[in-house]
Protein backbone atom coordinates (compact mmCIF):
# COMPACT_ATOMS: atom_id res chain seq x y z
CA UNK A 1 0.00 0.00 0.00
CA UNK A 2 2.86 2.38 0.79
CA UNK A 3 4.23 2.17 -2.75
CA UNK A 4 0.92 1.85 -4.58
CA UNK A 5 1.02 3.88 -7.79
CA UNK A 6 4.68 4.86 -7.25
CA UNK A 7 7.68 3.67 -9.23
CA UNK A 8 10.26 1.87 -7.15
CA UNK A 9 12.98 1.29 -9.74
CA UNK A 10 15.13 4.08 -8.27
CA UNK A 11 15.66 5.26 -4.70
CA UNK A 12 14.50 8.81 -5.42
CA UNK A 13 11.25 7.61 -6.98
CA UNK A 14 10.60 5.16 -4.15
CA UNK A 15 10.93 7.97 -1.59
CA UNK A 16 8.02 9.94 -3.07
CA UNK A 17 5.59 9.19 -0.23
CA UNK A 18 8.28 9.90 2.37
CA UNK A 19 8.94 13.32 0.84
CA UNK A 20 5.20 13.94 0.63
CA UNK A 21 4.64 13.15 4.32
CA UNK A 22 7.67 15.19 5.39
CA UNK A 23 6.44 18.16 3.40
CA UNK A 24 2.96 17.91 4.93
CA UNK A 25 4.42 17.66 8.43
CA UNK A 26 6.63 20.72 8.00
CA UNK A 27 3.73 22.63 6.42
CA UNK A 28 1.47 21.90 9.39
CA UNK A 29 4.17 22.93 11.87
CA UNK A 30 4.84 26.17 9.99
CA UNK A 31 1.13 27.01 9.76
CA UNK A 32 0.63 26.38 13.48
CA UNK A 33 3.72 27.94 14.99
CA UNK A 34 4.38 30.60 12.34
CA UNK A 35 0.94 32.19 12.31
CA UNK A 36 2.38 35.49 13.53
CA UNK A 37 4.73 35.69 10.52
CA UNK A 38 2.63 35.18 7.35
CA UNK A 39 5.51 36.01 5.02
CA UNK A 40 7.56 33.18 6.56
CA UNK A 41 4.65 30.77 6.05
CA UNK A 42 4.26 31.81 2.44
CA UNK A 43 7.96 31.58 1.61
CA UNK A 44 8.24 28.17 3.29
CA UNK A 45 5.37 26.87 1.22
CA UNK A 46 6.91 28.42 -1.89
CA UNK A 47 10.29 26.76 -1.28
CA UNK A 48 8.77 23.33 -0.61
CA UNK A 49 6.47 23.60 -3.62
CA UNK A 50 9.36 24.61 -5.86
CA UNK A 51 11.50 21.70 -4.67
CA UNK A 52 8.58 19.30 -5.12
CA UNK A 53 7.93 20.61 -8.63
CA UNK A 54 11.58 20.09 -9.57
CA UNK A 55 11.57 16.62 -8.02
CA UNK A 56 8.33 15.58 -9.77
CA UNK A 57 9.43 16.99 -13.13
CA UNK A 58 12.89 15.43 -13.05
CA UNK A 59 12.14 12.00 -11.55
CA UNK A 60 8.48 11.44 -12.51
CA UNK A 61 7.80 9.11 -9.56
CA UNK A 62 4.25 8.10 -10.47
CA UNK A 63 3.66 4.94 -12.50
CA UNK A 64 1.54 6.55 -15.20
CA UNK A 65 2.64 9.39 -17.44
CA UNK A 66 -0.75 11.04 -17.04
CA UNK A 67 -0.46 10.92 -13.24
CA UNK A 68 2.93 12.60 -13.43
CA UNK A 69 1.54 15.31 -15.68
CA UNK A 70 -1.34 15.94 -13.27
CA UNK A 71 1.10 16.17 -10.34
CA UNK A 72 3.28 18.62 -12.26
CA UNK A 73 0.24 20.70 -13.20
CA UNK A 74 -1.01 20.84 -9.60
CA UNK A 75 2.39 21.70 -8.21
CA UNK A 76 2.86 24.42 -10.84
CA UNK A 77 -0.45 25.98 -9.79
CA UNK A 78 0.65 25.86 -6.13
CA UNK A 79 3.97 27.54 -6.94
CA UNK A 80 2.21 30.28 -8.91
CA UNK A 81 -0.24 30.86 -6.06
CA UNK A 82 2.54 31.09 -3.45
CA UNK A 83 4.41 33.62 -5.58
CA UNK A 84 1.25 35.70 -5.95
CA UNK A 85 0.55 35.57 -2.21
CA UNK A 86 4.17 36.50 -1.54
CA UNK A 87 3.67 39.68 -3.56
CA UNK A 88 0.28 40.35 -1.95
CA UNK A 89 1.90 40.33 1.50
CA UNK A 90 4.29 43.10 0.47
CA UNK A 91 2.91 46.31 1.95
CA UNK A 92 4.88 48.41 -0.58
CA UNK A 93 2.85 47.07 -3.50
CA UNK A 94 0.08 49.48 -4.61
CA UNK A 95 -3.45 48.51 -3.63
CA UNK A 96 -4.69 48.51 -7.23
CA UNK A 97 -1.99 46.07 -8.28
CA UNK A 98 -2.71 43.85 -5.30
CA UNK A 99 -6.37 43.76 -6.30
CA UNK A 100 -5.37 42.56 -9.75
CA UNK A 101 -3.08 39.95 -8.21
CA UNK A 102 -5.97 38.79 -6.03
CA UNK A 103 -8.10 38.20 -9.12
CA UNK A 104 -5.19 36.37 -10.74
CA UNK A 105 -4.80 34.22 -7.61
CA UNK A 106 -8.48 33.29 -7.64
CA UNK A 107 -8.28 32.56 -11.36
CA UNK A 108 -5.36 30.15 -10.93
CA UNK A 109 -7.05 28.44 -7.96
CA UNK A 110 -10.39 28.08 -9.75
CA UNK A 111 -8.67 26.83 -12.91
CA UNK A 112 -6.84 24.18 -10.87
CA UNK A 113 -10.00 23.08 -9.04
CA UNK A 114 -12.08 22.88 -12.22
CA UNK A 115 -9.32 21.01 -14.06
CA UNK A 116 -8.98 18.42 -11.31
CA UNK A 117 -12.76 18.09 -11.10
CA UNK A 118 -12.95 17.45 -14.85
CA UNK A 119 -10.16 14.87 -14.59
CA UNK A 120 -12.01 13.11 -11.75
CA UNK A 121 -15.30 13.09 -13.66
CA UNK A 122 -13.54 11.80 -16.79
CA UNK A 123 -11.84 9.00 -14.85
CA UNK A 124 -15.13 8.08 -13.18
CA UNK A 125 -16.96 7.90 -16.52
CA UNK A 126 -14.18 5.77 -18.03
CA UNK A 127 -14.29 3.43 -15.01
CA UNK A 128 -18.08 3.07 -15.31
CA UNK A 129 -17.79 2.31 -19.05
CA UNK A 130 -15.06 -0.28 -18.40
CA UNK A 131 -17.13 -1.91 -15.65
CA UNK A 132 -20.13 -2.15 -17.95
CA UNK A 133 -17.99 -3.64 -20.72
CA UNK A 134 -16.50 -6.15 -18.28
CA UNK A 135 -19.98 -7.13 -17.07
CA UNK A 136 -21.17 -7.51 -20.66
CA UNK A 137 -18.18 -9.70 -21.56
CA UNK A 138 -18.70 -11.79 -18.42
CA UNK A 139 -22.39 -12.28 -19.20
CA UNK A 140 -21.52 -13.31 -22.76
CA UNK A 141 -18.93 -15.76 -21.44
CA UNK A 142 -21.40 -17.26 -18.93
CA UNK A 143 -23.96 -17.59 -21.70
CA UNK A 144 -21.49 -19.49 -23.86
CA UNK A 145 -20.47 -21.77 -20.97
CA UNK A 146 -24.09 -22.51 -20.09
CA UNK A 147 -24.90 -23.26 -23.71
CA UNK A 148 -21.94 -25.65 -23.92
CA UNK A 149 -23.12 -27.34 -20.74
CA UNK A 150 -26.65 -27.71 -22.09
CA UNK A 151 -25.31 -29.22 -25.31
CA UNK A 152 -23.11 -31.67 -23.41
CA UNK A 153 -25.97 -32.69 -21.11
CA UNK A 154 -28.09 -33.31 -24.19
CA UNK A 155 -25.33 -35.42 -25.78
CA UNK A 156 -24.80 -37.49 -22.62
CA UNK A 157 -28.56 -38.01 -22.32
CA UNK A 158 -28.81 -39.31 -25.90
CA UNK A 159 -25.82 -41.64 -25.60
CA UNK A 160 -25.01 -42.44 -21.96
CA UNK A 161 -21.51 -43.77 -21.32
CA UNK A 162 -20.07 -42.58 -24.62
CA UNK A 163 -18.93 -39.14 -23.48
CA UNK A 164 -17.43 -39.97 -20.09
CA UNK A 165 -15.34 -36.79 -19.91
CA UNK A 166 -18.45 -34.71 -20.44
CA UNK A 167 -20.31 -36.70 -17.78
CA UNK A 168 -17.54 -36.08 -15.24
CA UNK A 169 -17.46 -32.40 -16.13
CA UNK A 170 -21.24 -32.10 -15.71
CA UNK A 171 -21.07 -33.91 -12.35
CA UNK A 172 -18.38 -31.52 -11.10
CA UNK A 173 -20.28 -28.48 -12.37
CA UNK A 174 -23.52 -29.63 -10.68
CA UNK A 175 -21.65 -30.22 -7.41
CA UNK A 176 -20.03 -26.78 -7.49
CA UNK A 177 -23.34 -25.13 -8.32
CA UNK A 178 -25.07 -26.99 -5.48
CA UNK A 179 -22.40 -26.00 -2.93
CA UNK A 180 -22.51 -22.35 -4.01
CA UNK A 181 -26.31 -22.39 -3.66
CA UNK A 182 -26.63 -24.35 -0.39
CA UNK A 183 -23.61 -23.14 1.62
CA UNK A 184 -24.90 -19.57 2.34
CA UNK A 185 -28.33 -20.92 3.33
CA UNK A 186 -26.68 -23.56 5.49
CA UNK A 187 -24.65 -20.93 7.36
CA UNK A 188 -27.77 -18.83 7.96
CA UNK A 189 -29.79 -21.81 9.23
CA UNK A 190 -27.00 -22.93 11.57
CA UNK A 191 -26.52 -19.38 12.87
CA UNK A 192 -30.22 -19.31 13.82
CA UNK A 193 -30.02 -22.64 15.64
CA UNK A 194 -32.08 -24.64 13.14
CA UNK A 195 -31.46 -28.36 12.97
CA UNK A 196 -30.69 -29.16 9.34
CA UNK A 197 -29.47 -32.73 9.84
CA UNK A 198 -32.50 -34.22 8.07
CA UNK A 199 -32.61 -31.70 5.23
CA UNK A 200 -32.22 -33.27 1.80
CA UNK A 201 -29.73 -30.58 0.83
CA UNK A 202 -27.64 -31.29 3.96
CA UNK A 203 -27.59 -35.01 3.19
CA UNK A 204 -26.43 -34.30 -0.35
CA UNK A 205 -23.96 -31.74 0.95
CA UNK A 206 -22.10 -34.45 2.86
Amino acid sequence: MLYEGVRTDTRMRAQYNSFFMLRRLVTVLVLIFGSSVPIFQCQTLMVFSTFNLIYTFSHKPMEGERQNNVEIFNETCVVICTHLVNVLLNAAVPVEFRNELGWALMGVAIFNIVSNLCITVYDSVIDIIEQQRTKARFKAYIKIVNQKLINRKYMTTLEPGRFRNYEKEITIYDAVFFVRYWHPHRKWLLANGINIKDFEEEINYH
